[in-house]
């Protein structure tokens, strides 16, 4: 090989080599989820805004309940059971209280709601309870995001609670996908249920009043 032929040839391969990395990163998919990606605020006075504790993108193995209680506690833990998403119905709950999910669906973007009932208080767990709650965010055939939401307190009044979410990964062709479908899942946490509040000592004072006040007005019948 002459030395105009073995230098083009030596050109030719350092232009491929130098393009081959960016020709890959367009292939490429970009995942990415954030823990600031979804937050949901409960107003059991005063409101309480709670962010995830962690993420993690493409934990689904499919789209069915089955497939995404399994494949979210594979990732976060044992014991989530899967309660609602947007594009199927709701399970039968936790314990006797069920739950129901809407988002804007379509959107990369949104708010999102989270509402609950507890249709048997004979049943544990019991409200107001802490709960361990998971979102998944579906954004395409095989992108997703799933995120985890800690010892968050779920009242018995009110019984909704709302957030926003925001598609941050994107799919294989570099784009952010719209929400597909945005599913919720929860367990139990280990948090102690919060005490019931126990009367103001004003309330305590004025109820005194009242049980003299009707203790003097029954005397006072007897003498009559």
């Amino acid at each position: 090989m002459s030395f105009k032929a073995l230098l083009r040839s030596t050109a030719i391969a350092g232009a491929f080599a130098l393009s081959a990395p960016f020709w890959m990163s367009g292939a490429a998919q970009a995942a990415v989820c954030s823990t600031s990606d979804v937050d949901l605020t409960i107003d059991y006075p005063p409101p309480v805004t709670y962010s995830p504790t962690s993420c993690e993108n493409n934990i689904l193995t499919g789209n069915n309940p089955g497939d995404i209680e399994s494949s979210f506690n594979d990732i976060f833990g044992p014991g989530f059971v899967y309660l609602d998403k947007t594009d199927a119905p709701e399970s039968s709950g936790i314990g006797g209280i069920s739950f129901s999910v809407a988002a804007n669906v379509g959107a990369t973007s949104g708010s999102w709601t989270v509402t609950w009932v507890d249709n048997d208080t004979s049943t544990d767990p019991n409200l107001p309870a802490y709960f361990d709650l998971g979102v998944v965010l579906k954004g395409g055939s095989a992108d997703d995001a799933a995120y985890l939401f800690e010892d968050v307190l779920i009242p018995d009044g009110p019984n909704v609670g709302t957030g926003t979410f925001e598609i941050t990964f994107l799919n294989n062709g570099g784009q952010t996908p719209a929400l597909s479908y945005f599913a919720l899942l929860g367990r139990v946490s280990g948090e102690e249920p919060p005490p019931i509040p126990a009367p103001e000592p004003a309330s305590l004072a004025l109820f005194g009043a009242g049980l003299v006040g009707l203790g003097a007005l029954t005397r006072r019948r007897r003498r009559v």
